[in-house]
C-alpha cells in the first residue's frame, strides 16, 4: 500500500516538475511570450504592456479591454520603422540646444520621415471631384454657395486620398512582411 502511494506520488512530482519545465523553457515566461512577429522581430507581451502604459486613460483602458487594435498599431509603427530602416532614413543626433518638448521621439522622426519621403506630393484634387462632392451633399451645407465651401471640401477629399495612400501602402508593407 506504501509503495503504491509513493509510486503515485513520484509520477506526481516528475509530472509536476516537467511541466514548470515545459513552462519556463519552451514557453518561456509571460512577459516573454511573443504575440507577433514583424519580419523577424517580435513583439512580447512585455513590450506590449509597456507601450500601453504610455497611452493615457479613457484610450489606454479601451486597449486594455480589446488589445487587438492598439496590436495592430504596434504592428504598423514596427513596420514603418523597419521600412525607414531599409530607406536608410536616421533620427538627427540631438543637442543640448534642442528643445526637448518639441522634438520628436527618434521612431517618431523616422516615420515621420518616411511619409515625407513617400508621400513628397499630394494628390490632386479636380474641380469635378468637388462639384460631384458639393451635389452629393447640398443639403448638409447650410444654403452655402460651391465657392464659399470649396476650400473646406478640397481640404476633406485631399485628406481622404492621403488617408488611402498611407492605408494602400502599409498594406503593400503589412503583404511583404
Amino acid at each position: 500500500m506504501k509503495r503504491k502511494t509513493f509510486l503515485f506520488g513520484g509520477i506526481g512530482v516528475i509530472l509536476l516538475v516537467g511541466a514548470l519545465l515545459f513552462y519556463f523553457f519552451y514557453l518561456g515566461p509571460p512577459s516573454r511570450q511573443v504575440l507577433a512577429q514583424v519580419n523577424g522581430e517580435k513583439i512580447t507581451v512585455e513590450e506590449f504592456t509597456q507601450e500601453l502604459t504610455k497611452v493615457e486613460d479613457p484610450l489606454g483602458q479601451m486597449y486594455k479591454e480589446e488589445p487587438q487594435p492598439f496590436l495592430e498599431e504596434i504592428i504598423v509603427k514596427k513596420l514603418l520603422l523597419q521600412e525607414a530602416k531599409r530607406e536608410n532614413i536616421s533620427p538627427p543626433v540631438k543637442t543640448y540646444k534642442d528643445k526637448e518638448k518639441d522634438a520628436l521621439s527618434p521612431e517618431e522622426f523616422l516615420i515621420s520621415e518616411l511619409m515625407k519621403k513617400k508621400f513628397s506630393t499630394p494628390p490632386v484634387v479636380t474641380k469635378e471631384e468637388i462639384k460631384n462632392f458639393y451635389a452629393m451633399f447640398k443639403a448638409q451645407m447650410g444654403g452655402k454657395t460651391l465657392d464659399q465651401v470649396s476650400p473646406a471640401i478640397e481640404q476633406l477629399i485631399l485628406e481622404g486620398k492621403q488617408q488611402e495612400q498611407v492605408r494602400v501602402y502599409v498594406g503593400e508593407l503589412r503583404n511583404k512582411a
